[in-house]
C-alpha cells in the first residue's frame, strides 16, 4: 500500500515511504489501544463505585484518520470514512445493545442530553435531539446531513446518497 493525500488536499502529494506508513500505523493503533485501556478504566470505577446506575456516558470523538481510503492518510475530506465518527451512548433508560443508522451531528448531542436528563435546552441552542432515536433505534432522526471541508469541498447527504463537489468543479456521486 503506498496512502498518499489526492492533489489539492493536503500536505502530502507524494506517496508516504513504506517505513512511514508503518509509523502512522503503529502509532494510531498505540494511541487506540491506551484510549481503550482509559475508558475501561473510568467504566470500571463508574460500576465500583455504584455510579453506573445513574450516568450516561457518552463515547465519541473526531473524525481520525482515513488510512488510504480514497487514496488520502489524513482527514481532510467529506468522505464517508473522514466524517462519521463513533458515538456510543449508554445509561440508564438507553436501551442496551442497539445500533442506530440514524443521521445525527455531534452538536445535536447536547440537546440530546438536556432532553435525557430534563434539562431545559437553552432557546440559543440550534441543533435538534435525538432522543427518539436513542429509543427506537429504527427511527430517523435527520433527513439529510451537509458537511464542509475548508474551501475545497462540500457534500449532502441523505439516508442513500452522497453528492460531494470538489472545489466548484468537480462532482461525484455515491450510492451509500
Amino acid at each position: 500500500i503506498r496512502p498518499y493525500d489526492a492533489p489539492g488536499l493536503g500536505h502530502f502529494k507524494t506517496p508516504l515511504k513504506l517505513e512511514r506508513w508503518r509509523d502512522v500505523l503503529a502509532r494510531y493503533y498505540a494511541y487506540t489501544t491506551g484510549l481503550d485501556r482509559q475508558v475501561g478504566h473510568i467504566l470500571a470505577e463508574l460500576e465500583r463505585t455504584g455510579a453506573a446506575t445513574n450516568t450516561i456516558v457518552v463515547f465519541t470523538s473526531d473524525n481520525g484518520h482515513s488510512f488510504s481510503d480514497q487514496g488520502l492518510i489524513h482527514k481532510q475530506s467529506v468522505y464517508e470514512q473522514d466524517i462519521r465518527v463513533p458515538m456510543i451512548v449508554s445509561g440508564p433508560g438507553i436501551p442496551a445493545g442497539e445500533r442506530s443508522e440514524a443521521l445525527v451531528y455531534l452538536s445535536d448531542l447536547f440537546p440530546t442530553l438536556c432532553r435525557r436528563i430534563g434539562a431545559p435546552i437553552p432557546g440559543t441552542v440550534e441543533t435538534q435531539s435525538f432522543l427518539p432515536a436513542v429509543n427506537d433505534p429504527g427511527k430517523p432522526h435527520r433527513s439529510t446531513l451537509y458537511h464542509a471541508y475548508r474551501e475545497e469541498m462540500r457534500a449532502f447527504r441523505d439516508g442513500q446518497y452522497k453528492i460531494i463537489l470538489f472545489d466548484n468543479q468537480r462532482v461525484r456521486l455515491f450510492d451509500l
